[in-house]
């Protein structure tokens, strides 16, 4: 592929990765599911169960290992929330007799309802589409009052969400947060391997600033990434030539957000301020590190780093 190729085609990924216009929101009254099949368990109705049900519609596939990795997460969960009126719908796109054919061979493994798609792929594109996901398995939570109030992998949040809607503390303004801070750094996180490509292939700066800008802004909220981030530039120097500014930014944002109180992001903090070449200011922020570091082998690297900062000092 020539490198003008190389750049036509991250660019079109940059422009298209981070999408987000939802046809629907959280809060919003759940889109209809339109079903070909029922592999497994009784047919839902959400009419019917208005007011008292609530229903957990998770997408995956028979060929997905995250999905059947899933499988005896979502049977115990199942089990503990039948009690409290939750349903659980698995729902595939595939064809009936593939579906069918792994169910069986799952036996009682799989202790939910299982479901087919309609051929036009309508819960899909319902669901998974008009909330602007593609990544399988993925899941949705209808309260009882047939509202979509939650959406995530189904092993990061689910199991916590149903217990706090069962026991009526679940806040839909904080899941709300919650989850749009989730897939902005997502989105952030699937442009990384665009933005490392670019700086180590290309010398298109002004593309190079745009994807590293665009990842900046996606991850702003989660200061854990914007300190991962910070560390792959200062880390790489293919890409520092170029972006010593950004990671200052995602590092000075990180240390805003955690109030100067996380030590991995202090230190990255003084790492970059070493790169600028301001010394004494490297060196104060290294200590703070050290002081707030609870793990022994991390504080060993970081009195290392500090002891390096200060014999440059010296050395000027």
């Amino acid at each position: 592929m020539t490198k003008n190729r190389i750049i036509l085609y991250l660019t079109i990924i940059f422009i298209f990765i981070g999408r987000h216009a939802e046809a629907v929101q959280l809060g919003d009254p759940a889109p209809e599911i339109n079903i070909s099949e029922w592999v497994k368990g009784d047919k839902v109705n959400f009419e019917t169960g208005k007011g008292k049900t609530i229903y957990v519609i998770v997408f995956w596939a028979t060929w997905c290992e995250p999905c059947q990795e899933c499988i005896p997460h979502l049977s115990d969960m199942q089990k503990k929330f039948k009690a409290k009126d939750v349903v659980m719908i698995a729902v595939s796109t595939e064809e009936t007799e593939d579906v069918r054919r792994f169910v069986k061979e799952k036996g009682n493994e799989i202790a939910y309802t299982v479901a087919v798609d309609s051929n036009d792929d309508r819960t899909y594109r319902n669901y998974m589409e008009a909330f602007g996901m593609d990544d399988i398995p993925y899941s949705f939570v209808v309260n009882r009052q047939g509202n979509v109030v939650w959406q995530s992998h189904p092993l990061e949040g689910l199991e916590d969400t149903l217990d706090q809607i069962v026991s009526g503390k679940f806040d839909l303004e904080k899941a709300k947060v919650q989850i749009n801070r989730k897939i902005e750094t997502d989105k952030a996180n699937r442009l990384l391997p665009v933005y490392r490509h670019l700086c180590l292939n290309t010398d298109e700066v002004g593309l190079i600033k745009a994807v590293g800008s665009r990842i900046l802004s996606h991850g702003k909220g989660d200061p854990e990434f914007l300190d991962t981030f910070a560390q792959l530039i200062l880390n790489t120097e293919e890409i520092n030539r170029y972006e010593g500014e950004t990671a200052l930014k995602a590092i000075q944002i990180a240390v805003e957000t955690t109030k100067g109180e996380n030590a991995s992001i202090l230190s990255t903090y003084s790492l970059t301020l070493f790169e600028a070449g301001q010394l004494k200011e490297a060196i104060e922020y290294q200590k703070k590190a050290i002081a707030l570091c609870k793990d022994e082998k991390e504080k060993a690297e970081y009195k290392e780093r500090l002891e390096d900062y200060q014999n440059y000092l010296n050395e000027e």
